[in-house]
């Protein structure tokens, strides 16, 4: 498989189901900046081609948006292709029992906030906002629907 092929199953995949089956395991591998879990994820699934990306490329931090709610930014290399991603977000509440795992994809026309469900359907919450603060706030309300 190619780093594009690779990079879409990280994406639209593998991330979204090890957030659903593995919860606060893969929050956690994600946020240690010493693991570099992201970036060696996709080394091991390109054994054809040289990663085009560096470790620096992913970025992760977490946000607290209510007493009971997190997200975490994941920001991503710069996406080359569609439906490539900007940045993925995970929602989740202090227990888990809430969760929901949301993307920034480059589109055709623009970027679209997407979203991922625990049975692996897509869907397409229509045009992101260029503001990281207003992109948050409608995922948040996404999330709250």
């Amino acid at each position: 498989m190619t780093v594009a092929e690779n990079r879409y199953l990280l994406e639209h995949r593998w991330l979204p189901h090890w957030f659903f089956e593995q919860k606060e395991a893969l929050v956690g591998a994600i946020l240690s900046e010493e693991s570099a879990f992201l970036y060696k994820t996709m080394v091991e699934a390109c054994t054809q081609e040289d990663v085009l990306y560096q470790a620096a490329d992913y970025q992760a931090e977490m946000i607290k948006l209510t007493p009971d709610l997190y997200a975490v930014r994941i920001r991503m290399p710069q996406p080359e292709y569609v439906p490539h991603c900007h940045r993925v977000y995970l929602l989740f509440n202090a227990d888990f029992t809430q969760k929901a795992y949301f993307t920034i994809e480059l589109g055709l026309d623009g970027d679209f906030i997407c979203g991922w469900n625990e049975e692996g359907c897509h869907f397409n919450y229509g045009n992101a906002p260029q503001d990281l603060a207003e992109e948050l706030a409608q995922i948040t309300q996404y999330f709250d629907a």
